[in-house]
């Protein structure tokens, strides 16, 4: 059974069990940054320049321009400065909305720049297809 991570499924069991634990019971990761363009999604972001770093993958290294406008999520490469600065892993937690960039600032996983006027994206329950 697979089910989003705050859904209570203790009280639909005949036998309930004596505790209850929650952990984080997936992995997400960007393969391809500029492959999220066109992505929809249900917010609105102003313009952000986002420096991303991907020990692993050249194609995700470099500034991207992320904003969402019209449902849907505009992510191009650029060459203006960054607002911000975070590694791959980072990005990837926040665009899933399993957190977002005020908690990764509060956490130091986010170095922000001078440019950086607050720009969010939602939080929000993230649904794991796949345990990992």
């Amino acid at each position: 059974m697979v089910l989003p991570e705050d859904f209570l499924l203790w009280p639909y069991l005949s036998d309930q069990p004596s505790e209850e634990k929650i952990g984080n019971a997936g992995m997400i990761r960007i393969v391809s940054v500029e492959k999220l363009d066109g992505l929809s999604v249900d917010f609105e972001l102003e313009p952000l320049i986002v420096s991303v770093n991907d020990k692993f993958s050249e194609e995700n290294t470099g500034n991207f321009e992320i904003k969402a406008e019209g449902g849907f999520l505009r992510i191009s490469r650029t060459t203006k400065s960054p607002d911000i600065e975070c590694d791959i892993s980072c990005l990837s937690s926040v665009i899933s909305g399993f957190t977002n960039f005020k908690e990764m600032i509060e956490a130091g996983r986010v170095q922000v720049f001078e440019g950086y006027r607050g720009q969010d994206m939602p939080k929000v329950t993230t649904f794991n297809l796949e345990p990992f």
